[in-house]
């Protein structure tokens, strides 16, 4: 048995290149213990021993893959291992006419050792993330309002971690949600919908902090790398239920209209909807910062140039229109967040305002009262609003 704290990596099958690529990574601090198994026999009475944190399997040492996947959930339904499976070349991660699971990651046997020892780092370092999401879970015990709590913080918590060590990402979440948020509307997306597209939106930069000291190319130069941190962000996420859609939402970011985008290569009504229009409005927003809000009907046009390739044409149309609704207020600024003793009297809230246990407090667009004003801040007092409220200061 590894002892508790240890990483371990288990090694499926007998490839010395492979094996020689995962021993580099017991050569510096914080090093893994590396098993190896030289069949799938022997690779089961090693996981019934130890749970390893990685599993990197050949495929042709494993036999069926998804029932494989199945066995590592039966024994570890809680926290099943990562698996990156290694293929031939000319191989493919999914066996003809399985529906069943697939690897977290896969490489061909004839991959540079330094792009395998790459990815095991990162699966370690995302099994290293969900082990405290997980351990953030679970202190999420109790009432269902205590949960709910934990919930609402644990989030505010990723996107604060988020915009620490990415600055402005904060920010720029806010902004996605706000336009992305028009843009839904006009699709008439059900709230409880754009609630999931929301927190896509202010987490969907999270996959940056997993790569940026692993990931050996700018991950920020050209939209044909930043499906890679969107990937990064959907495995962190989805080891949480309750982000899990918004986690898939993120995954297919980076899928292009015409079905040649990343990574799964979707196209038109493959793509979720709500995926479209993220992508569509991160992009818009990127632009926007780049060169001002006086370039904003060249940008429309630029992107409707790749209406029917990259993006889907219907959510450019509905971008505009929903651009034109909220024309009087700006785009790099869609609104301010505001302390609660800075609240008055007419100001209309950009966004559902909670209290740290959870309860819903006040509905996005409420017009503040004085008596509404009066109630926030006494309820501030023993149960915390979770967040300064973001305020729209209407023009008459």
């Amino acid at each position: 048995m590894t002892r508790r704290g240890n990483r371990c990596v288990l090694l499926i099958g007998s490839d010395p290149a492979i094996e020689g690529a995962l021993r580099r990574l017991t050569e510096g601090a914080d090093r893994p213990l590396v098993v190896v198994a030289r069949g799938e026999a022997e690779a089961w009475l090693t996981l019934e021993r130890q749970r390893p944190d990685v599993v990197v399997a050949h495929s042709r040492s494993i036999g069926s893959v998804s029932r494989f996947i199945r066995g590592l959930r039966s024994l570890w339904r809680s926290a099943p291992p990562l698996l990156l499976l290694v293929v031939e070349p000319g191989g493919s991660a999914e066996e003809p006419g399985s529906a069943g699971p697939g690897p977290d990651c896969w490489v061909r046997t004839t991959a540079d050792p330094e792009e395998l020892h790459l990815r095991v780092k990162l699966l370690l370092r995302v099994g290293r993330l969900r082990a405290q999401v997980r351990a953030a879970r679970r202190e999420a015990a109790g009432t269902r309002t205590k949960a709910q709590h934990r919930l609402y913080r644990f989030i505010a918590m990723l996107i604060d971690l988020i915009d620490l060590a990415i600055p402005g990402a904060g920010d720029r979440g806010d902004r996605i949600a706000r336009i992305g948020r028009c843009v839904a509307a006009r699709f008439e997306v059900p709230r409880d919908y754009t609630f999931h597209f929301e927190l896509a939106a202010r987490l969907h930069e999270i996959g940056r902090l997993a790569l940026r000291s692993i990931e050996p190319r700018n991950l920020d130069a050209g939209g044909g790398e930043k499906w890679r941190y969107a990937l990064a962000s959907h495995t962190i996420l989805s080891g949480v239920d309750e982000l899990r859609n918004a986690a898939d939402l993120i995954a297919a970011t980076y899928e292009n209209w015409d079905g040649t985008g990343f990574p799964r290569h979707l196209m038109r009504g493959q793509i979720p909807l709500r995926a479209r229009i993220l992508r569509v409005v991160i992009e818009f927003l990127e632009e926007v910062e780049v060169r001002g809000e006086e370039g904003v009907q060249q940008i429309l046009q630029d992107m409707s140039e790749l209406g029917g390739t990259r993006y889907d044409p219907v959510v450019l149309l509905h971008l505009q229109a929903a651009l034109s609704e909220i024309s009087q207020t700006r785009l790099v600024d869609l609104g301010s967040r505001v302390g609660i003793d800075e609240l008055k009297e007419g100001m209309v809230l950009a966004e559902d305002l909670y209290t740290c246990s959870g309860t819903k407090l006040l509905s996005r667009e409420t017009v503040l009262t004085r008596t509404l004003v009066e109630a926030v801040r006494w309820r501030d007092r023993y149960d915390p609003v979770l967040r300064d409220p973001i305020i729209l200061r209407r023009i008459a």
